[in-house]
Parts: C-alpha cells; structure tokens; sequence
C-alpha cells in the first residue's frame, strides 16, 4: 500500500480516506428516516384499533365475568360433590365388605367351637381355622383403618361429624370395639389344643368373642345406614348442580355471541382496510436487519436505487463492493450459544463502522456476510495490500467473558464502464471471495472466468459433504524412519478421499475448498476417528507405531472442542503418553491465529503432546517467531530437499535450519526424501528424521501394518 495513506481513525490501520468522496451516507439517513415515519403511522393505526377493541369489551365485561364466577362457583362445588360422592360410593363397598369379614370370622368362631366341642379333637382342622381367623384379623383391622380414612374425608357437616363419632364415641365406640374383637380373635388363634377333657373347655373365649361381634354387626348396620342416607342427598344436590351448571354455559355462549362476537365482527370489518394498508408500509421494515440495524441486500439495493443517478461520482460508488464473510461462525456459535450470536453480529457491525470512512454504506446481506460499498479507488488500494484490514477485522471481540476471534473471508468487485445490478454485483464479489487464499496478500478482485469455478466449488462442496458423511475420506500413512537406525520411529497421517465410484481426488483439489467451506473441521473428526481405530488395530497384532503427525487447519485449532476431542481420542490408546503430534503451517501459526493460537499450543504442549511446523521455510517465520511458538518439531519442506543435489542455496537453506534446530533442541524431519543420496546427504548434516517415497511411500492402514511388522522381525534377526 502507498506511503500516501493516511492511518484510519479509532483503528490505526492503514486504511485510504475517501469520505469526501461518499455521499451515500445521506440518503441512508433519509430512508431510515421514513422507516421511523411508516412504523409512527402503524403505530397510530394499531393504537386506534386498540381504543376500539376496548370500547366495545367495556359494555360487555362485567355481565361476563359475573356469569363466569359463577360458572366457577357451581363447577367447584360440583366437582367437590363429585368427590364426595365417590369417597361415600368406595365407603359403601368396603363397609359391606367389613360386614362380610365380621360374618365369616362369626362362623369360623362357631366352626372352631364345635371342634374344641368335640369327643376327639381334631388338631389339623383347628390349625385351619386358626390360620383363617388369623387372616380375618388382618383384613377387619385393614378394612376399618379404610372406612376411617373415608369417612374423615366427607367434611365438616353435622351429618358426618355424627359419622365419624361413631367411631369414637359410644354407645357404638367402634375403634375400640374392632381392637377388642381383633383381640378376642387373636386368643383363638393363639389358642393351643391338647388332648385332655380339661381343654374342651377352652373354647369359652369363643362366646366373648360372638359377643364383641355382634357389637361389631349393630355399629356398622348404623354406619352402613347413614351412608345410604348420605348418598342419597349427594345425588340430589349433583342434579341440581349439573342442571344449574348447564343452563349458566348456555348463556355465556349465547352472550358471548350476541354481545361479543357480532360487534367484533362489525368492527374488524371498519378497520380491515386501515390493517391492510399499514401491513404494507410495515413490509418496508424488511429491508433492515433486526440484530445489527443494519440494511440487508434488499434494503441496500432498494436504497441504491432510490438514489439520483446523474453525476459520475454517484454512478462510479454505487456499485464498488468489498464482501466479508465471518468463516468461523458455526465455532462462533457453539462457543457462544445461539442466544448471544444477534450481539456477536451487533459488536463486529459496529467494528465495520469504525474501521471505514464516515458515511460508508454497510450492509448484512447473508446470515455470516456483511457488504461494503466503496469508492473504486480506496477498494483497490485496499485489495492489494490487505494486511491493514484484514488485522482490524480479525481483531479479538470480547462478549462477557468469552473471547472470540473471527476467521474473515474477503471478496471484491469493482464497478466497470457498464451498468451492473447491485445483486449482480453482489454476486460478482462473492464468486470472489471463493478465490480467497490465506497465504496471499491480497484481496481477489472478481473476474468473468470465476463463474465457471464458483459452480465446479459448489458441486465439489456438496461432494465432499457427502462424503464425509459416507466415510469416503481415509487417512494414508507415511512411515518416518531414524536417520541413523533406518528404523521406524513414527509417521504422518494424510487424506484421501477414494469416492464410492472408485475415482480418487487429489489432496490439492478437495483440501483448499474444504477449508474455505468450513468442512475442513468435521473431516478432521472423522479422519481422527479412523486414526484411532487404525491405531488400536496395530496394537492388537503386537506393533510399535510410535506417534502419528497429523496438519490441523485454522478452523480445527479454534474450534473449542479441538483439545478436548483430541485428549479423548488419545487417551482411548494411551491414557499416559499422547500418541498424536499436532502439525501447523508457518502462515497459521504466525498470521491468521495471533495470541489465540499461541495460547492454544501452549495448552497442547502442558498436555505432552509435541508440536511440529511443517513446511518449514515456504512462509515467513522468522527465528523469533519460532521462539514465540516453541514447537518440538520443524519439518523442512520437499522443495529445498529436492533440489539439494543441484543447489547451493537450498542446501544452505536445509543446513541452516539443521543447525538451528540442533541449537535450539528442536527434532529435524526432512520431508520428500527421493533418492539415497538426499538421505545421505541429510544424514551428513545431522538430521534426525528422514521422510519420503525413497523409505516409505503413504498407504492404508493395512499395508502399514505389514510394514511395521517387516521392519521389527528385521530389527529382531539383526
């Protein structure tokens, strides 16, 4: 970017200031200007429909609500009744079936009389009786406890307080009694026979007990009396009631529709044309965002529309978009919950605001994407140095106590010669934004040949959608050997993607799209799961895989979950020593991720798990950014190891970073190791680990297997 720019205000980037070239501010101020004027005047309508409403209800409400009370009033008493008169109806049974008990145990006393009565006792027979008896007791003491509880459950009245008095007072005292002759039946039961005359006259409890039981027979015949009597008026005051009840319904519905429902009528009818049009000048509210109060695309297309179209200051902005898409929003979301998201868009529309000039016209035109219109000139400016904007954009939002860094995708189109359509134009920056790379520098500007790729991208996303969810993607692993043992000591774990109708896609074809799209987080759960189950396989047949590296994406280091599904994943092998190393590129480590990403390797390595950065020397780390990082591993990329033989330079550049790492106590790999003497010469300088088709080339999990299978029966013969 030019040394001319001057640093934006409140942001301190670099950013061009062309406010006195904007003027659509203006007109912006107008049109939310008349949205405030249509939502007064559907305020006025509502509010006269209001008033109306109330009129009319106010001559009807006090008829309404005494008629209901008293509906209420008949339908608690009859509910009450209703009660009442089941408690009497169960009363009913279980006092004849206390009857039927005292009447059994009655004869079972007389049955046991003639037994003890007789010449020659009969001992079987009287241990039956007594085992009758016995039941009988327990099911007269149960049925009265019941009767008790039902006739304490009828109420105050003086009926039924003399019911229940006959429980306890006499002449009838009935707890007592039924204590007393389940007593008496608990002797004969007791009651031991021996053969001797002296024992015929041990059935003289029998009497007593007769005795108590005929007690037993007047009180309830009293009891059984008056609930007859009392079921008897129950069911004359529930006609009475259930009568009453339904002529009071009656008349409420044929108030409710004299009164109520045929003047409504007549007065929705007055107003429907007023709500009709006030629907419409309301619809108007549609152009606006409700979370950041923003236009959306329609609103921000209405309102270029709406503006003179004279003048080429005028003609040359309306159509000059800068498109942002927030890449990380399903992280975002899950991190935040669903009910915070409309303040997470609130906060980063307002960063928008104070990151472009004054009066710049901004726009939610998607549910993760905001659009800016700017002047052709400060949006090329712009594009070929993104660094200033992208920092500003990408900066840490604080909600609470979270902490969120937005992943941003940039995308742009510049007005041309000949009129475009604000949607078209729209459409133009986000095929653009599709171009989108990380390690460049610059923002892509839309181009006619990216229609044709943007429908390949998105029949390849849906591809890979599918994929995934059919576990077409595999991981293959290349072994890494010791330098000095030219034995195993671990390996690295890469896609593939073989599809169901055997066609294989190349990594560089499917992973920069599954990046962009945001699929790149879910493949790497699904190629971690198959790394586990790979791995425990290998086990079983008694191998030593050692640690599996694997390359994290941006989006898989900031998803909240990375470190927890991976300790999980990891201690379902070894729940001591991590068995995965996490691989990052200099250009995530170092641009895109900032604090955040340090922060989260410093977490991974107070786990035991070891780092490495891959491709080492293809960005643009620096010593002491590597410092900053402290990774255990540093790979050197295949292009310094290939041309090693041939040049001077990257064989300076390979023994340089050897020497660095020996300094720094930091593994060496080398990666691309074709032919011996790339291992030989890499073995010279002291580098530790060796990679490459020329030991290993990648391959499934079963062609591994029997790999490391070879190389440990060879290490046991030498």
């Amino acid at each position: 970017m030019s040394n001319d720019l001057q640093p934006h205000r409140k942001t301190g980037t670099n950013l061009p200031d062309t406010t006195s070239a904007l003027t659509s501010g203006t007109n912006l101020r107008a049109t939310r200007a008349s949205m405030d004027a249509v939502a007064g005047r559907a305020d006025v309508v509502d509010n006269d429909l209001r008033i109306q409403s109330r009129r009319m209800m106010q001559g009807y409400v006090v008829a309404l609500v005494v008629v209901t009370a008293v509906i209420a009033f008949s339908y608690i008493a009859l509910q009450r009744t209703l009660a009442e008169q089941a408690t009497l109806s169960r009363s009913y049974v279980v006092i004849s079936a206390m009857q039927r008990a005292i009447r059994d145990s009655s004869v079972r006393t007389a049955d046991l009389k003639n037994v003890l009565s007789a010449e020659e006792i009969n001992e079987r027979l009287v241990q039956k009786i007594q085992q009758s008896l016995e039941g009988d007791t327990v099911q007269i003491g149960n049925l009265h406890g019941e009767v008790r509880a039902l006739t304490g459950k009828l109420g105050e009245r003086s009926s039924n307080a003399a019911l229940e008095a006959m429980f306890l007072e006499p002449p009838f005292a009935l707890n007592a009694k039924v204590e007393q002759y389940q007593t008496r039946l608990r002797e004969l039961v007791a009651q031991s026979v021996e053969s001797s005359e002296q024992t015929k006259n041990t059935w003289l409890p029998v009497d007593a007990t007769a005795g108590d039981k005929g007690l037993l027979e007047t009180g309830y015949a009293e009891v059984f009396n008056a609930i007859q009597v009392e079921m008897t008026e129950n069911t004359a005051r529930l006609h009475t009631l259930h009568s009453t009840l339904s002529a009071l319904i009656i008349l409420v519905l044929v108030l409710v529709t004299v009164l109520i429902f045929i003047p409504l009528l007549a007065a929705f009818k007055r107003v429907q044309k007023r709500v009709v049009k006030a629907q419409r000048e309301l619809s108007v509210q549609a152009y606006f965002d409700p979370a950041t109060k923003l236009p959306n695309a329609a609103g921000l297309a209405k309102s270029l529309a709406e503006r003179p179209t004279e003048g080429s200051l005028v003609k040359s902005l309306s159509h000059s978009l800068l498109v942002i898409r927030i890449q990380n929003f399903t992280v975002i979301s899950n991190l935040i919950g669903p009910g915070q998201t409309d303040e997470f868009f609130h906060c980063f529309a307002d960063r928008l605001v104070s990151i472009f000039p004054a009066e710049t016209d901004i726009a939610r035109t998607g549910d993760e994407e905001f659009t800016v219109l700017l002047d052709r000139d400060y949006l090329q400016q712009a594009a070929e140095n993104r660094d200033p904007l992208h920092k500003a954009l990408d900066a840490k939002l604080t909600l609470g106590n979270i902490q969120i860094f937005p992943v941003t995708v940039l995308g742009a189109s510049l007005a041309s010669d000949k009129p475009v359509q604000f949607m078209d134009q729209l459409l133009n920056a986000r095929l653009a934004s599709r171009r989108y790379q990380s390690t460049e520098a610059t923002i892509p500007l839309f181009e006619l040949s990216m229609s044709d790729a943007a429908e390949i991208e998105n029949d390849l996303i849906e591809e890979i959608r599918l994929g995934i969810a059919a576990n077409e993607f595999v991981p293959y692993y290349q072994i890494q050997i010791d330098s000095q043992t030219n034995a195993p000591s671990g390996m690295e774990a890469l896609c593939r993607w073989h599809k169901a109708d055997g066609g294989v896609v190349s990594p560089s074809d499917f992973i920069p799209v599954a990046e962009k799209s945001g699929l790149i987080v879910e493949l790497t759960w699904s190629l971690l799961d198959h790394m586990v189950e790979d791995y425990k396989r290998w086990l079983a047949r008694g191998l030593k895989p050692g640690t599996i590296a694997f390359n994290v994406g941006s989006l898989s280091l900031i998803d909240p979950e990375f470190i927890e599904r991976l300790t999980v994943a990891s201690n379902s092998i070894d729940p001591v020593e991590p068995v995965f190393e996490v691989e990052i590129t200099e250009n995530i480590a170092l641009s895109e991720m900032g604090d955040h990403a340090t922060d989260v390797l410093a977490r991974l390595r107070s786990l035991g798990y070891k780092l490495a950065l891959d491709d080492f020397g293809t960005g643009y780390a620096s010593l002491s950014s590597l410092l900053e990082i402290n990774v255990d591993v540093v790979k050197i990329d295949q292009s310094f190891v290939k041309d090693l033989a041939h040049s001077s330079v990257s064989r300076g550049v390979v023994e340089a970073v050897v020497g660095m790492c020996k300094t720094m106590n930091k593994t060496c790999v080398a990666e691309g190791v074709e032919t011996q003497e790339q291992g030989d010469a890499l073995r010279e300088m002291g580098c530790e680990i060796l990679q490459g088709y020329y030991f290993y080339k990648p391959s499934d999990a079963d062609t591994v297997a029997d790999q490391l299978s070879a190389a440990q029966n060879l290490r046991k013969a030498g």
